[in-house]
């Protein structure tokens, strides 16, 4: 799962947004200095992470995957899920998406010393916002891979994640559906 998903799964908590997202900048032992819902955070999104990276659907999606991304499949595994979450975001929340993406946004802004500089920026620019909502669609995910694709330092071929997912549509977004059912007692 991708950034919308690990901040749905975050319960609409701030902290537990914080550390959601700042798990994926805080590898090993955790800073003793941050908040208990911040820590509780990184800790629900390393749940998230083991209970999505041994889950059959989603080995399931990555072998799909594999020929043409090879180690870069889970990356396209987890932006397809966040397309899918985006896209069909009425069914999981009351809340449109547009107004969770901006108090997503805004907790994340108001910690933004936390993280690291490049994506200090991307809180000050609002283009993580944007992210967010541009997942929904097609056109949206493509770029995202695209800035993906430029930071690789090997051959990716994630330029081309956008057309496999048309090729394969109602098999990913089948596989979204039957792992997202489940997600949910992960969190609690």
């Amino acid at each position: 799962m991708n950034f919308l998903a690990h901040l749905y799964l975050s319960r609409d908590d701030e902290e537990l947004m914080v550390g959601n997202i700042l798990a994926d900048f805080s590898k090993g032992v955790l800073n003793k200095n941050l908040n208990g819902n911040i820590t509780r955070g990184i800790e629900i999104h390393r749940k998230i992470d083991h209970f999505t990276d041994t889950h059959p659907i989603v080995q399931q999606t990555k072998h799909r995957l594999q020929p043409g991304f090879n180690h870069y499949s889970p990356v396209v595994a987890d932006v397809f899920y966040d397309h899918f979450l985006a896209r069909q975001w009425e069914q999981f929340s009351s809340e449109r998406l547009n107004d969770f993406a901006n108090k997503a946004y805004v907790a994340l802004k108001k910690h933004r010393l936390l993280f690291p500089l490049r994506f200090q920026h991307a809180l000050v620019y609002g283009r993580f916002r944007k992210l967010l909502i541009s997942y929904a669609s097609v056109d949206g995910i493509d770029k995202a891979f695209n800035r993906i694709s430029a930071r690789t330092h090997f051959e990716s071929n994630l330029e081309k994640a956008s057309s496999e997912l048309k090729r394969n549509y109602a098999s990913y977004q089948s596989d979204f559906f039957s792992l997202f059912s489940r997600a949910d007692c992960i969190c609690k």
